[in-house]
């Protein structure tokens, strides 16, 4: 990804979607921010006990580095779920939900994180985008498979047309899981499993590879491996450029993926 300070801000961007003419992205990190400890920097998460109006701040900040109003950021209630909603109007609410698709230009859809991987996909074909929340509960759940059908259903979208990005998120170097995922990923990923879960430091845990994971969600649906983009950026590891759930505990901020058609 491509690391991009603005006036008050840090965005990365990646180096695929930057070549896009037609779309934005971008990933935040917590790098500047009007956020105080321990919310220290740009948390973008709305649903956070931050100061309400760190956060408007914080939103307005990274508005301005990619050239839109602050109304233009659409985020909604994420559950850990595997419920796509599609967004047509920046007046229409939506339900909770933890994935976003669009196909109207000048909205900003944005997913929040702390751990949890962010995916964002853009069909060039149909001029559509989406916006992906992917927990490990989200990846058992296949939340970037129904994605895809809903874009299919929706607008038409071809997989193998689609680009991904894969975000910054925990690695698998140190996100070690315990026996209830164990055996869901198992359950999920019957014949891959393997290469998503190695031996953790306890006996009865593992560590899991997320970014493995959705990538091979991804390719099973027909995404192209040479349309996927991964960050490869570890959230619990840098602690002076994201916030981690994992690492801080729940009271912490938020980065935002987000994605929007010019």
């Amino acid at each position: 990804m491509i690391k991009q300070p603005y006036q008050d801000t840090t965005l990365l961007h990646f180096d695929s979607f930057n070549k896009q003419s037609d779309i934005k992205a971008f990933s935040t990190t917590r790098d500047k921010g009007f956020s105080h400890a321990p919310y220290s920097g740009l948390n973008m998460g709305p649903t956070t006990a931050d100061e309400t109006e760190h956060v408007i701040s914080n939103h307005v900040a990274v508005a301005e580095a990619i050239e839109r109003p602050r109304e233009t950021l659409f985020f909604t209630r994420q559950v850990h779920g595997n419920q796509v909603a599609r967004v047509d109007s920046l007046a229409r609410p939506v339900p909770e939900a933890d994935a976003l698709i669009t196909q109207t230009p000048g909205i900003c859809i944005c997913v929040q994180t702390a751990d949890c991987v962010p995916i964002l996909l853009f069909d060039a074909e149909n001029n559509a985008i989406a916006a992906v929340h992917s927990g490990w509960r989200g990846t058992v759940q296949h939340i970037l498979v129904r994605t895809l059908e809903a874009m299919n259903r929706a607008f038409g979208t071809n997989p193998a047309k689609i680009m991904a990005g894969i975000g910054p998120s925990i690695s698998p170097e140190v996100y070690e899981v315990g026996p209830e995922v164990i055996e869901q990923v198992k359950s999920a990923f019957p014949h891959t499993w393997q290469q998503l879960l190695k031996p953790g430091i306890s006996e009865d845990k593992a560590m899991l590879d997320l970014w493995r994971a959705n990538h091979q969600l991804l390719t099973a649906s027909g995404v192209r491996t040479y349309h996927i983009e991964i960050a490869q950026m570890c959230t619990f590891s840098n602690p002076d450029l994201f916030y981690s759930a994992r690492r801080d505990g729940a009271k912490t901020g938020r980065m935002a993926s987000g994605i929007l058609l010019r």
